[in-house]
């Protein structure tokens, strides 16, 4: 089996994931969810271009029955899941595996901006001590 087609599975397995916790959280309405992948032919193939073979197909009809995530790419030396891929030793995991790329945490920053929550956590925690 090819990379690429490793990587569509890999991508199925995420869609799994939030169609999951979309279910699980159905009290907390998810407005926006954005997946990642650093696979260029992957990427290509989630946006519906090309002609595809029936494996291909199979799998893209099934990611796309699971979620309506957005397909982002990110670059593969900046993907905190192939250091869980490639050997690194727990001690050198570091910043980048507990916190993302540097470039993700201004993206959250300028969306946590344009879309800021109701409450902070700080809020919900100390409200829920008050329900109990």
């Amino acid at each position: 089996m090819s990379i690429p087609r490793l990587e569509l599975i890999a991508a199925h397995t995420l869609a799994k994931l939030q169609n999951n916790v979309s279910k699980a959280l159905s009290n907390f309405p998810i407005t926006a969810c954005h997946s990642w992948v650093d696979s260029t032919t992957v990427l290509y193939w989630l946006s519906n271009h090309g002609e595809w073979s029936i494996f291909v197909r199979k799998w893209i009809k099934k990611i796309d029955e699971l979620t309506e995530s957005k397909w982002r790419y990110v670059p593969t030396a900046e993907n905190p899941s192939n250091l869980g891929t490639r050997g690194s030793a727990p001690s050198r995991l570091g910043k980048m595996w507990f916190q993302g790329p540097s470039w993700q945490v201004k993206v959250t920053d300028q969306f946590n901006q344009r879309f800021p929550s109701q409450r902070e956590p700080s809020q919900r925690k100390s409200q829920r001590r008050k329900e109990k």
